[in-house]
């Protein structure tokens, strides 16, 4: 007759493998929801760039850099480190060299205008990760022709 063995040795034995392996479970974790802020962040700095420049392109006041920065930081949600820069420009041509917006273009008729909005954040992880950036800086840039 077989009789089973006797386990009373291995006992416990889970216990003490899920006690080794659950700081390095709780860490991956953290990290992948750490960094999945960093992804949301960012889409919150390029929308509200586009914001700025959908403003300025839209209102008929292209050159009002002031309220192109509001809808940006509006559009931001009250990031702690956002900022945004506004500016516009003239080309003669799309893609073209920057000209006064009040010259001609020698066969291009009247220059072209465009207003650009760049929306920076600097985002912080909650701990230092080992191998991992723990201040990463993000830009984005938005670029709307006029109509």
């Amino acid at each position: 007759m077989n009789r089973m063995p006797d386990r009373s040795s291995e006992r416990g034995n889970a216990v003490v493998e899920t006690a080794l392996f659950m700081p390095l479970l709780i860490l991956v974790f953290l990290g992948t929801a750490d960094y999945g802020r960093v992804f949301t962040q960012a889409i919150i700095v390029a929308n509200a760039a586009f914001a700025g420049a959908e403003y300025g392109s839209r209102t008929g006041q292209w050159s009002n850099t002031t309220g192109m920065v509001t809808a940006a930081t509006n559009e931001s949600g009250g990031l702690a480190s956002f900022a945004a820069t506004a500016s516009n420009y003239c080309t003669c041509s799309p893609g073209g060299a920057h000209v006064l917006c009040t010259s001609s273009c020698t066969g291009y008729g009247t220059p072209i205008e465009y207003v650009q909005v760049t929306a920076t954040a600097t985002f912080k992880t909650i701990v230092n990760y080992p191998l991992l950036p723990h201040i990463v800086p993000l830009s984005v840039t938005s670029v709307i022709r006029v109509q």
